[in-house]
């Protein structure tokens, strides 16, 4: 028999006190911006039927989903991974709006077995979804209420990186043309392997143009002046000079709404999941002496198709958890005020004052604790700062001691 009960799995923590009530009120928060920006609030469920919850946008989670049986139904159950493809769903069937739907949530996720070496396996995923605009403005939007929540956050600046899925379906059709694995390019791009790319590149047998144009998309990587030199390597090539279109407007536009915040473009981040279609975006800040992605999103147009509605789409998540250390949201208890009840020999005048006086007092936003004679006398564990008692028929605060 295990005797350490009390100890939870790897990846999963639990938020208590303090802690637990400035993520509430972080959540709050946010949610109440999204409100102002116009977003509907849903709370889907945190279990749904596999073949729903894994269809179109959320098939790439299957390695992140744990599964099991429903019992009443026979039927493969998940536990959420994402709301993204939730959100989508219910754009789909439980609201579908002719015009644009704009969707907001806030919920705990649980996966499996995270990617990229993420530590969490229980994020409180935040974010917001905007269906039916297929214009870059809805982009911007989703950017833009980003780096709104993010601005009020962050107190160590934040830096946002963009760059296109187009860039990615430009290098399969490449790979497919010149018989180069994908995958493998993917890869070294991605995680700027120059050296061993340009040997892999020296190895094979394509022509020097294609050659050239891989070698220089690993090295296009800066603020907005890399575009221009952007668009000379890849000035025959119509899908990426389009990609490199969408981030020239982005950037003139964030520059101006946002000019505390640094823009970098990365044209070989190209390890975006499949169903996105276009502009992809990563925000970070610096937490415990190191950049850490704290928000991202991107557009991810038809993925309602597997619902039945093909819609264009765009959003972004966040963990609130992560939002709260970079604002260390922790909310002070030293507003406690302590309230002994009276014992069983006071009047009922007396009783009836007291029960008046504590409801007073939370009615006007103070924290109210009761006492109880059967409790302990040693109250120092607890953050009170004032003491409720009785004065000449009356009740009054004085300094906790």
């Amino acid at each position: 028999m295990s005797k350490n009960r009390w100890l939870l799995p790897n990846g999963i923590d639990e938020l208590v006190s303090d802690q637990a009530r400035g993520l509430e009120a972080l959540r709050r928060d946010l949610l109440d911006l999204f409100d102002s920006w116009g977003y509907d609030l849903v709370f889907p469920p945190i279990i749904e039927f596999t073949d729903s919850l894994l269809t179109g946008l959320g098939e790439s989670l299957g390695m992140q989903t744990f599964k099991f049986s429903d019992h009443q139904s026979g039927k493969s159950l998940g536990l959420r991974a994402d709301i993204s493809p939730q959100a989508a769903r219910i754009d789909a069937h439980s609201m579908s709006y002719g015009g644009a739907n704009r969707l907001c949530y806030a919920g705990t996720i649980v996966r499996s077995n995270p990617l990229g070496g993420a530590l969490n396996r229980a994020p409180v995923q935040i974010g917001a979804e905007l269906f039916g605009i297929k214009e870059i403005e809805a982009d911007f939007e989703i950017i833009s209420l980003m780096l709104t929540c993010l601005t009020r956050v962050a107190e160590k600046g934040i830096t946002l990186e963009v760059s296109h899925q187009a860039i990615r379906g430009w290098l399969q059709e490449v790979a497919a043309n010149t018989g180069l694995d994908f995958e493998t390019l993917c890869t070294l791009l991605s995680e700027k392997r120059l050296p061993e790319l340009d040997a892999y590149l020296a190895r094979s047998d394509i022509n020097s143009a294609a050659s050239k144009k891989l070698s220089q998309l690993p090295r296009l990587m800066g603020d907005i002046e890399l575009l221009p030199l952007a668009r000379k390597t890849f000035a025959q090539d119509l899908v990426v000079l389009k990609a490199i279109e969408d981030m020239e407007m982005l950037s003139a536009r964030i520059g101006s709404q946002y000019p505390e915040v640094d823009l970098l473009f990365n044209l070989s981040e190209i390890q975006g999941s499949d169903y996105h279609t276009g502009l992809l975006f990563s925000a970070y800040s610096e937490l415990d002496n190191r950049a850490v992605r704290v928000a991202n999103g991107g557009r991810y147009d038809e993925v309602g198709q597997a619902f039945g509605r093909s819609r264009p789409a765009t959003g972004f998540s966040a963990d609130l958890k992560v939002l709260a250390q970079l604002m260390d949201a922790e909310m002070s208890g030293n507003d406690v005020i302590y309230a002994p009840v009276p014992d069983g020999a006071a009047t009922a005048d007396t009783m009836e004052g007291f029960w008046q006086k504590v409801a007073e007092l939370r009615d006007q936003g103070f924290r109210v604790r009761l006492g109880y004679p059967s409790e302990s006398k040693n109250l120092s564990e607890y953050p009170l700062s004032q003491k409720l008692v009785a004065n000449n028929g009356d009740w009054i605060l004085v300094d906790f001691e």
